[in-house]
């Protein structure tokens, strides 16, 4: 057999009540909420993988449906170096916690004219003082985000100061707005100039840069509402006439309108030059986004998704998957450029013209009217449908399908979403999801299906005869041996009834707790529904 090798790992649960027992068995080493560890060179070129299993799904959710969750910008981290003596470059480490998709800021401020801003990154603002140049610069940070980043001085050799901090939660496009403004005179106090925000709940950072010679400073909130998150001054008593000191301070979740905040430096001050950036929170367009991730990469590589609108945990090809309601459930992530391979497994209960997965808003994959898997717009893509290239057709509904997309060209992932491509959504379980920078063999395509088509979580098992002596009643939970409202006896007569109990928090869906009830001639009983076993999710 190619592919893993199956071996079986049997838990039995003996309950003494009615000679009840429960058979807990998994398939090709995969245990329910226990993360799956493959070869490694099913890894090479991967680039995320989302198991859906153990501590690789959180909780992190959004309440459930639109306009519930209030969006907002969340802060990550800050980090910040300095060039003394004067030098011709300098670099500042990666934000610690700063994951694909979140949005990196960086503001630096040298004498003379300046230091430039460190690849990739654009330029919001520059800000040209007396005697000194800053630059307010952003990028979207990617899947492969570099752990340094370099300052190069414009020309010849300068002191510098630069501050780099790491926000989450930002708009997919016109996620900011900036201002900026400058003092040549002595100044102690001074303001802002003013930013008018569009969107409600924006974060607003205003950044400051001041000159001065042998001196010492401190900084003063410039307005109640800000809150200091990095200070970055030169050393007191520097001897240097050119000395730049930098600090950033963050409004939180304003509403729409005009902001001006002030700063007061403690010493003599010249030169000073400020700005201030509102950063736009994604409003999730038709559904609520979650504010922190909950998808969790296998690899702990940082490149993890969040959900939107909802979702919830269902037996999966391999071990636990996720079910996405066709309403406004979706998962969202950033695949940055050059995805070659997608890997995935899928069930639905309708496979005709299904909205899968997005790219990027133009490549997408999709089912037709024909329930055949397309991959639209890829330039020169090959689709498997369980190993297969010769029929990419879906035959039967509410069926578990490995899908693999394949593309020597390779199409942009900046706008990775499951479950929905533009306003249309799918109703699907999705399980094992792959992507890679290269293209899959065949060979490693037969593998990866291998893996989940000899994983069958979900089928009731036939236990050996030896444990079927004496046995009145198996209730064994499977997908076989269960509905939304019955549990089946595999052995007798003696069904149950499910009864769900939903607890509604915070306007959202809630959570669902299940107890079942079982009637015989002998009387009626209830298993309680405290630590649901992985085949009952009611």
């Amino acid at each position: 057999m190619s592919g893993l090798q199956k071996f079986i790992i049997t838990a039995l649960a003996l309950a003494i009540a009615g000679g009840i027992y429960f058979v807990f068995t998994t398939y090709g080493g995969t245990q329910f909420n226990i993360t799956l560890t493959t070869n490694t060179s099913l890894d090479e070129g991967l680039i995320a993988h989302w198991t859906f299993d153990g501590t690789k799904i959180g909780t992190a959710s959004s309440t459930g449906g639109s306009g519930t969750t209030t969006p907002e910008i969340t802060f990550v981290d800050s980090s910040s170096n300095k060039l003394t003596p004067a030098g011709t470059s300098f670099t500042i480490a990666k934000p610690t916690g700063t994951n694909n998709g979140d949005l990196i800021l960086a503001f630096v401020a040298g004498d003379g004219s300046g230091f430039y801003l460190p690849s990739g990154f654009a330029t919001a603002t520059a800000i040209s003082g007396t005697s000194h140049t800053s630059y307010l610069g952003y990028k979207v940070a990617g899947v492969s985000e570099p752990g340094t980043y370099t300052f190069n001085v414009v020309s010849g050799t300068e002191l510098g100061r630069a501050i780099m901090w790491t926000v989450s939660g930002q708009a997919s496009s016109n996620f900011i707005a900036t201002t900026s403004s400058t003092r040549t005179t002595t100044n102690t106090t001074g303001d802002f100039t003013s930013i008018t925000t569009t969107v409600a709940s924006s974060t607003i950072y205003g950044i400051v840069s001041t000159e001065a010679g042998d001196r010492s400073y401190s900084s003063s909130q410039p307005a109640s509402a800000y809150t200091l998150v990095e200070d970055n001054p030169f050393p007191a008593g520097s001897s240097n006439t050119a000395n730049v000191s930098l600090f950033v301070l963050e409004r939180d979740a304003v509403t729409t309108g005009t902001y001006t905040g002030s700063t007061t430096i403690t010493g003599t001050a010249t030169d000073i030059e400020a700005a201030q950036v509102a950063i736009y929170p994604d409003t999730g367009s038709s559904a609520d986004c979650a504010a922190t991730t909950g998808v969790y990469e296998r690899r702990e590589s940082g490149n993890n998704g969040r959900f939107c609108g909802g979702h919830v945990k269902v037996p999966g090809a391999i071990g636990t998957g996720v079910y996405l309601d066709g309403d406004d459930d979706y998962i969202q992530g950033l695949m940055d450029t050059g995805v070659k391979s997608v890997s995935f497994w899928v069930k639905m209960p309708d496979n005709t013209s299904q909205k899968l997965i997005n790219m990027d808003g133009t490549d997408q994959i999709e089912t037709n009217g024909s329930d055949a898997v397309v991959a639209t717009s890829w330039p020169n893509a090959t689709v498997y449908v369980n190993a297969s290239s010769g029929s990419a057709t879906l035959s039967e509904d509410n069926t578990w399908y490995h899908v693999v997309v394949t593309d020597s060209t390779g199409v942009d992932g900046s706008a990775f979403e499951v479950g929905r491509v533009g306003s249309t959504y799918a109703e699907m379980s999705v399980d094992d999801i792959r992507v890679f920078d290269t293209v899959l063999t065949a060979e490693k395509v037969q593998r990866l299906y291998d893996l989940g088509a000899t994983t069958h979580i979900a089928t009731t098992i036939t236990t050996n005869s030896d444990l079927e002596d004496g046995l009145v009643h198996h209730w064994p939970f499977d997908i076989a041996g269960a509905s939304t409202s019955t549990v089946y006896d595999r052995i007798g007569s003696v069904n149950g009834t499910i009864t769900a109990t939903t607890t509604t928090t915070g306007g959202g869906s809630g959570t669902t707790s299940a107890t079942t009830t079982y009637s015989s001639g002998s009387g009626t009983w209830t298993l309680p529904p405290a630590a649901p076993h992985p085949w009952l999710y009611a």
